[in-house]
């Protein structure tokens, strides 16, 4: 009935409408933030970048990131997640650094799960979207949500 996406919010199977937009930032455990002191973007590429690889060929990858930036030429090392979640539990065990969404990653950010490793934070190039379909009707509880979210978007 309702999913949230990530891009730019052209999609043929579904209606979209803007929740937010988000910032990326390498995160890792304070534990490796204190044992790898970054002093550069060049120190960083050096480290463990956790990577992940999603069906979704919106997502941002760390060698986007490293673009954006302004350092195209990175060689990216580090262990592969195709699931989000797992890969920020990789960076809170003291794998490496994950590419963090600061919006997806809050709780763990207010809790110093997870600490900033850096200051360096881009916008994301897409945004998070409701999706509903066109030729579908919400049901009461799936309308109760996206009034939900709509509200959560205004605060």
């Amino acid at each position: 009935d309702l999913t949230i996406r990530y891009g730019s919010g052209n999609w043929p199977d579904c209606e979209a409408e803007h929740v937010f937009d988000d910032e990326l930032m390498p995160v890792c455990s304070p534990a490796f933030a204190r044992a790898n002191p970054v002093a550069d973007l060049d120190a960083l590429a050096n480290l463990p970048l956790i990577q992940m690889h999603s069906v979704d060929a919106g997502w941002t990858t760390w060698r986007e990131w490293f673009a954006m930036v302004g350092r195209p030429a990175v060689t990216i090392k580090g262990p592969s997640f195709n699931n989000y979640t797992i890969a920020l539990q990789a960076a809170e065990n003291g794998s490496g650094v994950a590419l963090g969404w600061r919006r997806l990653i809050a709780p763990r950010l207010q809790s110093s799960a997870l600490v900033p490793l850096t200051d360096v934070a881009v916008a994301a190039p897409g945004a998070f979207y409701l999706c509903f379909r066109r030729d579908q009707k919400l049901q009461p509880d799936v309308e109760l949500l996206s009034a939900w979210l709509r509200q959560e978007k205004l605060s």
